[in-house]
C-alpha cells in the first residue's frame, strides 16, 4: 500500500451484551437508515441528471457519475453534518458490503454480453486495430509518463501510481464500447461491429496485462520467484470448475425451458449462487473476487433466453440497488478540493497524449485499410470512449493498487467528460444511412429481363412465408433471368432457378434497417420485399419507413388481406393480377415488375391506366418517360393473350376511388406505385386521404384502407431514391440489355 493511500479501519469487540444495550440505547448502532438514505439520495439525483440530460442523447454513465460526485466531498458531502451523517464509518462498512456485491454481479452482467466466439472471426483489421490501439497508447504514455513526471517534478513515491495510471488510462473496454454503440443505436452498423470486435481484441490484451502487472506486483511485494507461476497455477482449479460444472448446468437449464419461456425463478436463484461462489472461491484461492464471476459470464451459453432473463431479473436488482452502492462509494473517495493545479496539469497532460496517440494509431491503421476518413475518426473516437467499466478499474486501483485520491478523482470526472464529448462527436460525425445512397441504378427496370433479379425478401413472423412465396412465384423465374432471393427453400421444378440465401437478424426496430441495407448493398440487390400490416406496431412502421427511405435499391411493401395465405401458384391455380397505372417513377418501376410477371403461364396480368381528362402538360419529360414504358410493354406482350392493357377517363380523386373500389375484388393482387404527383387530376382531393400516414402512398393508402373493403393483397412498390432521397424528379438512368 502507498505511503499517500489511507484505510481507515472500523474496530469493535464482539460482546453480545453490550451490543444488545447499545443497539437499545442507540438506535443509530449498526443502523442501516444512512445507508437507505445514500441509495435514495443518489438515484434520486442521477433520475435528475438523466432527466435534464435527455435532450442532449447522453449515456445513462454520464447521470450516474453525476449522482456519485454530487453526494461526495467536493459538494453536498463538503457539508460537516451531512459528511458525518453519509460517511459515518458504521454505515460506511455495511455499504462496503453492498458496493462488493454490486461489482460481482455488474461484473458478471458485463461479461455476460461478451461472445468469445467473435474473437475467433474477427477479421485482420479488427485484429490489427485492437492491438495498435493498446500497444501505441500503453507504450508511448507510459514513456512520456516518466518525462512528464519530471517536468512537474512529482514525488518520487508517486512513480509507481503514474505507470499504473497510465496503464489504465489506455484501456478500451468492450463493455463501454458496447454501451455507447447501443445508445447511439450502431450496434448493427458496419462501424459499430468494427467497433466490437476491436474493442474485445484491445480489451482482452489489456486486462490480461493487467493481471500480469498485479501478480508481478503481487510477486515483487513477497519477494517469490515463483509467485507467478503460482498464482496463474492457482486459477486453474476455478476455471475448470466454472466452465466443466457451472456451464453445463446453466446449458442444462436452458434446454429444461420451453422456447419463448424466460427461465424458471429456481434457475435464476441457482445461477446467483453461482455467481457469489465464483467470487468467494476466488477469494479464498489468493485472488481477487472479480476474477471467479468474470470468467463465469464469459463462459455463460450464448443463449438469448437465458441471457435475457438474468438481465430482466439479476439485472433490474442491481441496477436499482447495487449500483447506487457502488456510486456512493464512488463519491466518497472523489475530493476535488485535494486536487492541486500541478496534479490536474499532470494527468490531463498524460490522458490527452494518451487519447491522441490511439487517436492516430486507429486512424492510420484504418485508412491503410482503405477505410473513409470520417469513419476511422469515428471509430478512434469511440475506441477512445470511457465509462463504468473504467471507473470500476479506477476504483479497484484507489483500493488496492494505492492510487492517491486525487489521482483517481481526476480520473472519473475527466471519464464522465470524455463520455460527454465522444457521444456528442460521433452523433455528429458518423452517419450510417450514408453508405446507402444510391449513385448507381439499382432498379426492376435496370436489371433488364434476361439477368438475374436479387431480392430480399423480408419476414416478420411465420404467416409472411406464404403470400411471400406467391409474389417470388409470380416474379417468374426462367434460365434466362433467375431469381437470387434470400428466404426460402426452392421448389424442385425451380431447383435451377431459385439460388436461396437465408439470413438472420436480432436487431432492435430503430436499427433493423441497417441490417437490411447492409444486405442488400452487399447482395447487389434490386428490391426488397417487405411486408406491411395495418396492426403494426409503431416500431415496426418506423422500421419501414427507414428501409423506405435508405434502402440501396426499390423496395415493396406487401400488404396481405389473406387470400394469399395458399400457394395459388405452386398448387398450378391461376393468380389475377392488376396494375394500376398513373404514372411516375414509382409506376415504371411497378410496370417493369409486372413485365417480368407477364411471362408465367398461371399469371392473368391486366394493367389499367388511369388518364386525366385535363390534357394540361406539366412534365414533358414524364409523359415521355410514361409513354416509352407503356409502349415497350405493350410491344412486349402483344400477343399474349393473358396480357390485357386498359385506359379509363378520371377528372378527378373522387373517380379514381370509385374505380378502384369497383374493380378491386376481381383480382388476387393489385400492384401499384408509392409516389404520384399530388397535383395530377387523378388524385385530386386525396391528399389528406390516409389513415396510416401514408405509408404505402395515396392509392395504396385507398386499397388498404377498411372503408374500401378490398380483399385483393396490394403490393406498393417504390423505385430506388437515387442520391438517398425521396424526390423521384431526379432523371432516370437506363442501362439497356
Amino acid at each position: 500500500m502507498s505511503q499517500n493511500s489511507t484505510t481507515e479501519l472500523v474496530c469493535e469487540t464482539f460482546d453480545a451484551y453490550k451490543i444488545t444495550r447499545f443497539m437499545h440505547e442507540d438506535e443509530g448502532y449498526f443502523s442501516f437508515s444512512p445507508v437507505i438514505v445514500q441509495i435514495g439520495l443518489v438515484t434520486l439525483l442521477k433520475t435528475i441528471f438523466q432527466f435534464l440530460l435527455m435532450p442532449f442523447g447522453q449515456q445513462r454513465f454520464v447521470s450516474e457519475i453525476l449522482g456519485g460526485i454530487a453526494i461526495s466531498p467536493s459538494f453536498l458531502g463538503h457539508i460537516g453534518r451531512i459528511n458525518k451523517y453519509l460517511f459515518a464509518p458504521r454505515s460506511v462498512l455495511i455499504l462496503d458490503t453492498f458496493e462488493v456485491l454490486g461489482l460481482i454481479f455488474v461484473l458478471f452482467l458485463l461479461s455476460m454480453r461478451m461472445d468469445i466466439d467473435v474473437v475467433r472471426k474477427c477479421g485482420k483489421l479488427s485484429v490489427v486495430i485492437g492491438l495498435a490501439s493498446f500497444v501505441v497508447p500503453t507504450v508511448i504514455t507510459t514513456v512520456m509518463a516518466s518525462y512528464l513526471s519530471g517536468f512537474f517534478k512529482l514525488d518520487q513515491d508517486l512513480h509507481k501510481e503514474v505507470y499504473v495510471m497510465s496503464v489504465l488510462i489506455s484501456t478500451s473496454s468492450f463493455q463501454v464500447v458496447f454501451s455507447i454503440l447501443e445508445d447511439l443505436k450502431l450496434l448493427n452498423s458496419e462501424l459499430g461491429r468494427l467497433a466490437l470486435s476491436s474493442s474485445m481484441i484491445s480489451g482482452l490484451f489489456s486486462w490480461s496485462f493487467s493481471v500480469f502487472l498485479a501478480n508481478v506486483n503481487e510477486a515483487t511485494s513477497f519477494g517469490s520467484k515463483k509467485s507467478i507461476m503460482l498464482a496463474q497455477i492457482s486459477r486453474i482449479p476455478l476455471v475448470v470448475v466454472i466452465v466443466f460444472t457451472f456451464r453445463p448446468m446453466m446449458s442444462w437449464m436452458v434446454r429444461q425451458t420451453p422456447e419463448g419461456q424466460p427461465l424458471k425463478q429456481s434457475y435464476i436463484l441457482i445461477i446467483s449462487t453461482m455467481v457469489l461462489l465464483s467470487g468467494f472461491f476466488g477469494e479464498i484461492n489468493g485472488h481477487h473476487y472479480l476474477f471467479g464471476p468474470l470468467i463465469l459470464g464469459l463462459a455463460t451459453p450464448n443463449s438469448p433466453q437465458l441471457n435475457s432473463s438474468l438481465m430482466e431479473k439479476i439485472g433490474t436488482f442491481v441496477d436499482s440497488f447495487l449500483v447506487p452502492c457502488f456510486l456512493v462509494g464512488v463519491g466518497r473517495r472523489i475530493n476535488l478540493f485535494l486536487a492541486t493545479f500541478k496534479l490536474l496539469a499532470f494527468v490531463q497532460a498524460l490522458i490527452f497524449i494518451s487519447t491522441l496517440t490511439k487517436l492516430a494509431a486507429i486512424i492510420v491503421t484504418s485508412l491503410y485499410y482503405k477505410m473513409p476518413f470520417r469513419d476511422a475518426l469515428s471509430l478512434g473516437i469511440i475506441l477512445n470512449c470511457k465509462g463504468f467499466v473504467d471507473t470500476l478499474l479506477y476504483n479497484a486501483a484507489n483500493k488496492f493498487e494505492g492510487l492517491k485520491t486525487e489521482f483517481f478523482s481526476i480520473l472519473v470526472v475527466t471519464a464522465m467528460l470524455q463520455s460527454v464529448f465522444v457521444t456528442l462527436l460521433v452523433r455528429l460525425l458518423y452517419d450510417p444511412s450514408r453508405r446507402y445512397i444510391a449513385y448507381t441504378p439499382r432498379t426492376i427496370r435496370n436489371t433488364g429481363l434476361h439477368s438475374e433479379l436479387q431480392i430480399i425478401a423480408c419476414l416478420h413472423q411465420q404467416d409472411d412465408v406464404p403470400p411471400i412465396i406467391n409474389v417470388l412465384e409470380a416474379t417468374n423465374p426462367t434460365r434466362a433471368s433467375p431469381i437470387d432471393d434470400l428466404c426460402f427453400e426452392p421448389q424442385e421444378e425451380n431447383q435451377d432457378l431459385v439460388t436461396v440465401q437465408c439470413f438472420t437478424s436480432f436487431a432492435p426496430y430503430a436499427t433493423m434497417h441497417d441490417d437490411v441495407c447492409t444486405l442488400a448493398l452487399e447482395k447487389g440487390a434490386s428490391l426488397v420485399i417487405v411486408p406491411f400490416q395495418l396492426s403494426d406496431s409503431p416500431s415496426l412502421r418506423a422500421a419501414n419507413r427507414n428501409i423506405l427511405g435508405k434502402a440501396p435499391c426499390s423496395v415493396a411493401l406487401l400488404v396481405n388481406r389473406g387470400n394469399l395465405d395458399r400457394y395459388i401458384l405452386l398448387d398450378r391455380l391461376t393468380m389475377k393480377v392488376c396494375v394500376v397505372f398513373i404514372g411516375g417513377a414509382d409506376d415504371r418501376e411497378t410496370l417493369a415488375y409486372a413485365q417480368r410477371m407477364s411471362g408465367h403461364p398461371n399469371i392473368r396480368l391486366t394493367v389499367l391506366r388511369l388518364v386525366s381528362e385535363d390534357q394540361t402538360i406539366t412534365d414533358l419529360i414524364e409523359k415521355r418517360r410514361n409513354l416509352s414504358m407503356i409502349n415497350e410493354f405493350s410491344l412486349s406482350n402483344n400477343d399474349c393473350p393473358r396480357v390485357s392493357y386498359k385506359e379509363e377517363m378520371v377528372e378527378q380523386g373522387n373517380d379514381t376511388v370509385r374505380l378502384l373500389g369497383a374493380m378491386c375484388n376481381d383480382f388476387d393482387l393489385i400492384m401499384v406505385g408509392r409516389r404520384h404527383d399530388p397535383d395530377s387530376s387523378q388524385l385530386m382531393g386525396l391528399s389528406e386521404w390516409g389513415e396510416i400516414d401514408q405509408d404505402v402512398g395515396v392509392i395504396g393508402d385507398i386499397m388498404a384502407s377498411k372503408d374500401c373493403e378490398c380483399k385483393a393483397s396490394i403490393l406498393v412498390v417504390q423505385q430506388q431514391s437515387f442520391g438517398g432521397g425521396r424526390n423521384d424528379s431526379k432523371p432516370e438512368i437506363y442501362i439497356r440489355h
